[in-house]
């Protein structure tokens, strides 16, 4: 059995509350897919976002308060220092994630009563979707740059598992269908299903020909950006993102593809060429890819 991820907070042998208990993989106390235990800071207590039970460790037996090292102290008549409380600490991603996790949750519950098919898909892909929310956040994606997340979340979910929801439901949920709708949207255009046109791509060729690179290094710029998993960029623009993707895929190959070159094409934005080149070189340091200078030909 895995261990429990959260034992410092529930205890070593935590069993779920609710009545009737959940699993482990569906409990907050035992699953970080869940959530995870949530901290009250008006008590300093930690409670289960799915039950409200508080987590309590001061029913600990009197003798689980000594280790053998401070039994050693005592008995060698040395001063006893006692171990500070462990405090639980979350990075800023760390605390994102639980957020979208949490969100993730409540839409998948009051989801569950209308469509129970799509509750349960969301639940078993969680990390899927809330990996690919924060790759789409953490880019500057402009339809997922609002601060409320349950649209976002669902927008992921509808169209990695293409469902739709009609407009009484989203009354119901309560969640906006305008927003949902434009994250959707905004995944359908960067990622295109297989025989559709696909803008990204359609530009990148345009681009290359008008700086009249040969076609073997356009077809690998391409499959570089395909093989990069279709980056997402802060600019909206097809042709200026296409320009800013050419230009860093080929800028150290003495190709002659300068930014004022490609600035000059029509269609491209000048003054969001820059902040488009910016913007992916922020997305390839974060996922921590050494795409500088990668090399088109082989030995």
């Amino acid at each position: 059995m895995a261990s429990n991820p959260f034992a410092d907070i529930v205890g070593p042998n935590f069993t779920c509350l609710k009545e009737p208990p959940l699993s482990a993989d569906k409990c907050p106390g035992s699953s970080y897919t869940q959530g995870g235990p949530q901290l009250d800071d008006d008590f300093g207590e930690w409670f289960c976002p799915a039950c409200g039970a508080v987590f309590d460790l001061d029913e600990a037996p009197e003798d689980e308060f000594f280790d053998d090292d401070e039994d050693e102290a005592f008995d060698n008549d040395e001063d006893f220092v006692a171990e500070g409380e462990r405090v639980i600490t979350q990075s800023p991603e760390e605390k994102a994630r639980i957020e979208r996790y949490n969100a993730l949750n409540e839409l998948s519950s009051a989801i569950g009563p209308i469509n129970e098919r799509l509750s349960r898909k969301m639940e078993a892909s969680a990390t899927e979707i809330i990996d690919l929310l924060r790759a789409m956040e953490v880019s500057a994606e402009p339809a997922f740059s609002g601060k409320v997340i349950k649209p976002k979340v669902l927008g992921i979910s509808l169209f990695l598992f293409k469902e739709r929801l009609d407009a009484e439901t989203y009354r119901i949920i309560k969640v906006n269908q305008n927003t949902t709708e434009a994250c959707v949207r905004s995944l359908t255009l960067l990622r295109p299903k297989v025989g559709q046109p696909d803008p990204m791509i359609d530009n990148i060729r345009f681009v290359g020909n008008v700086v009249n690179l040969p076609t073997g290094i356009i077809t690998i710029v391409v499959e570089q950006y395909e093989e990069s998993g279709r980056p997402p960029n802060r600019e909206e623009d097809w042709r200026t993102r296409a320009a800013a993707w050419v230009y860093l895929m080929t800028k150290d190959l003495g190709l002659g593809v300068t930014k004022s070159k490609l600035k000059e094409i029509g269609g491209v934005k000048k003054n969001a060429f820059d902040r488009a080149v910016e913007s992916y070189e922020s997305v390839m340091a974060n996922r921590n890819k050494d795409d500088e200078g990668v090399e088109l030909f082989d030995d």
